[in-house]
């Protein structure tokens, strides 16, 4: 891989992608995913992996208690 595509330089990393996460996560303490998927997409990529997925409405009550 290409250093710099790491950005060993900087304290903060920004990159997107598999392969960007695995650029820049080399000797990170932290490492912060931030999906800006549409919910469709969030979903059709969930359930090819196999994940169950519950979804509720932003501030849904029901979602807490489903989770407890």
């Amino acid at each position: 891989m290409n250093p710099a595509h790491q950005q060993l330089p900087y304290s903060v990393r920004f990159d997107w992608g598999l392969t960007g996460a695995s650029a820049i996560d080399v000797d990170a303490d932290v490492a912060v995913v931030v999906d800006v998927l549409s919910f469709s997409t969030t979903l059709s990529v969930a359930v090819d992996r196999g994940i169950e997925v519950f979804p509720y409405r932003w501030r849904d009550d029901g979602a807490a208690q489903h989770a407890a």
